[in-house]
């Protein structure tokens, strides 16, 4: 299953019915959500140096996962939670994050709950394999100056990704 109005609209408000934020600097910066009536992981991959712009990608993940992250950011904070406890706690959250599927979509928006600049949907084998490729385990790179960001290839190389034409088929 994938979300169908993504395949359809390449630009055009946010078709998401549903936002979970885990991580947020100046916006969402990953979490889940919910496109359709299907789960997606969305993680942010690629910011422009004038922190306006935002490439995202999307993975599908199972509806049980969605749910486990949605309990957990949707529950008060305990105060007297111990260090080592919220540590688990986040270290829960990212597991369940790291649950995504393969890259499904990659998506430019300024907030991932506004209006989508761009879509493209990704399934050449190619695509995705440079795409996970280009992909970090955990935020941000040695030589990167975006630490929120899970690439630390350029905002320029993500954009190029995201716009360039199918390639001609046969």
């Amino acid at each position: 299953m994938s979300c169908e109005v993504l395949d359809s609209e390449a630009a055009g408000p946010a078709p998401f019915s549903r936002v979970v934020p885990v991580g947020w600097y100046d916006g969402p910066t990953e979490g889940v959500l919910e496109c359709g009536g299907v789960p997606y992981v969305f993680r942010k991959v690629a910011w422009d140096r004038h922190f306006a712009r935002r490439v995202f990608v999307l993975r599908p993940v199972s509806r049980g996962a969605f749910d486990a992250v949605a309990e957990i950011v949707g529950r008060p904070a305990d105060a007297s939670a111990t260090d080592e406890e919220r540590q688990a706690t986040w270290e829960r959250l990212m597991d369940l994050l790291d649950q995504g599927g393969p890259v499904e979509y990659l998506v430019m928006a300024d907030w991932i709950t506004e209006a989508l600049l761009a879509v493209r949907r990704v399934d050449a084998p190619a695509l995705r394999a440079e795409i996970e490729a280009m992909i970090l385990p955990t935020p941000g790179g040695d030589d990167y100056w975006d630490g929120f960001s899970y690439s630390d290839a350029p905002h320029e190389r993500w954009l190029e990704l995201l716009l360039q034409p199918e390639p001609a088929a046969g």
